[in-house]
């Protein structure tokens, strides 16, 4: 504690680091305390989650990894230009912020110029340990201090964004090697090709991460070459980046309800064997009557169910007042974009085909749509307020946790019969879930979230974004407040 406020201190009066970040320091009965302004944001793991699927595979989302890697070297160079390096730069130690900037934090291991004395540096995250790091380890006594050079940061922070983009650690060992093995391993200098394990291609990216993890210190670029390399790229507005799960991708939302039957109707025009045009599609299914369209295509559009419960406490305003801003909103999105605002089911049909979410051909053998395998994001298509931005944000984030999290609930009620605390680990989740260990990792952190559980090392509470896969932990499940607070779906 005393050490990293020493460190922050210097760092402020050099510059490198932002005055207002410090906030207070000091000492009380139980030892030294240490204040710093709060950052919102979520560590770089859990925030690149999203992207580590191939539905990535789109201009947004290279925009949104290019500026936080930005703003993640603008940082460290403020560092490395007044003779200092992180020494801990890895994914726990950055978070990302709502408008998807880099944050870093955790400055305890840092080393500057001037060091007196102080607590040997010896290395930090294993995973994230450059190659001439893991030699001095392995090569000196335990308590010969390791000056970490700006060198060492570059490479860390390439191992970092090569882990949470891939969901792989740039060095392959097992986690069951002994302490000493891993820096050996790491000391030869190889890495796993960025292309291998890549969830889909981005060449510059890759590039620049790739130059980051040279072996030889002298061939790594710079933060200011690195700076340079992602400055054409602003940062994606959003802190999870937007790939695109079924049940987020498709029509904005915001679209009238008729929009959910229109995409179905769609979808199964373009099953294989059915030509001819959505009226001959409502013909053959409904025998030209559909009550969730209105009727027929020609259906005027509305903005509530029709047999829709109106929520009166959630909208006081009354149907016909929320149906009118609803329109209103939907009507903004369509003008701003510069498309004609539709009025009926059919009117509907052609902005489908102008967004890309279906594709309509006329072939000797009549009409015939098809779909991309990956549809376009709602921000894609339209801009979006902030509000809608976050909860559809929220949705993605939902549906990539979601199975995650059901799956170790499964073998908590299932297999281990609700169990107030177990002593377990990351791995031997894993290994009983079936599940990666990251993913078990992505799970507890949302259970100890949602309250329904507390890890634990001893009797205090510990980050599970810290956790290393074999390391033991107390899992401590307050099930009452989960069968309160969660529906619970019976599987036949």
């Amino acid at each position: 504690m005393a050490q990293e406020d020493d460190h922050l201190c210097r760092l402020t009066a050099v510059g490198a680091r932002s005055p207002d970040y410090r906030v207070s320091a000091g000492t009380w009965e139980g030892g030294r305390w240490l204040a710093v302004n709060l950052i919102d944001g979520v560590p770089l793991w859990r925030a690149l989650a999203l992207a580590r699927g191939p539905e990535g595979d789109r201009a947004s989302v290279r925009t949104w990894l290019a500026g936080i890697a930005r703003t993640w070297t603008e940082q460290l160079a403020l560092m490395h230009a007044a003779g200092w390096a992180h020494a801990d730069v890895q994914p726990t130690n950055t978070l990302v912020t709502h408008n998807g900037h880099a944050a870093v934090i955790d400055y305890a291991l840092a080393c500057g110029p001037g060091d007196g004395r102080r607590v040997p540096h010896r290395g930090a995250l294993t995973h994230t340990t450059a190659p001439e790091l893991a030699t001095q380890i392995l090569h000196t006594p335990t308590d010969t201090h390791i000056q970490a050079q700006s060198s060492a940061d570059i490479w860390s922070l390439g191992a970092s964004l090569f882990w949470c983009w891939t969901g792989q650690r740039p060095v392959a060992y097992d986690d069951d090697l002994d302490r000493l093995e891993k820096p050996a391993v790491i000391a030869r200098g190889a890495t796993t090709a960025l292309r291998d394990v890549r969830p889909w291609p981005f060449p510059e990216f890759e590039d620049a991460i790739t130059a980051c993890l040279a072996p030889d210190p002298a061939d790594r670029p710079t933060t200011k070459e690195l700076t340079a390399a992602w400055c054409p790229c602003a940062p994606w507005p959003s802190t999870t980046p937007p790939p695109s799960p079924a049940s987020t991708a498709g029509p904005p939302s915001g679209t009238p309800p008729e929009g959910f039957p229109l995409t179905i109707l769609i979808g199964t025009a373009c099953r294989p064997g059915f030509t001819g045009s959505l009226d001959d599609l409502v013909h053959e299914l409904f025998d030209g009557h559909w009550d969730m369209i209105g009727g027929d295509l020609d259906g005027a559009l509305t903005f509530s169910w029709p047999d829709e419960a109106w929520d009166y406490e959630a909208a006081p305003e009354g149907r016909e007042a929320c149906e009118a801003a609803r329109r209103e909103q939907f009507s903004t999105m369509l003008t701003t974009a510069g498309l004609p605002v539709p009025t009926t089911v059919r009117d509907l049909s052609e902005p489908y085909l102008t967004w890309g979410l279906a594709r309509r051909e006329e072939t000797l053998d009549g009409t015939r749509w098809s779909m991309p395998a990956a549809l376009p994001l709602p921000g894609d298509l339209l801009p979006l307020d902030p509000e809608l931005t976050e909860r559809l944000d929220l949705i993605r984030w939902t549906t990539r946790t979601g199975p995650l999290l059901d799956t170790l609930i499964d073998h908590l009620v299932d297999d281990l019969g609700e169990p107030t605390e177990i002593l377990t680990s990351l791995d031997r989740l894993a290994a009983a879930t079936g599940q990666d260990v990251d993913d078990v990792r992505l799970a507890l952190a949302e259970l100890v979230k949602s309250g329904d559980a507390r890890v634990q090392r001893g009797e205090e509470p510990t980050d599970v974004e810290r956790l290393e896969a074999h390391r033991r932990f107390r899992l401590v499940v307050d099930w009452e407040h989960f069968h309160e607070n969660r529906i619970q779906v019976s599987r036949g």
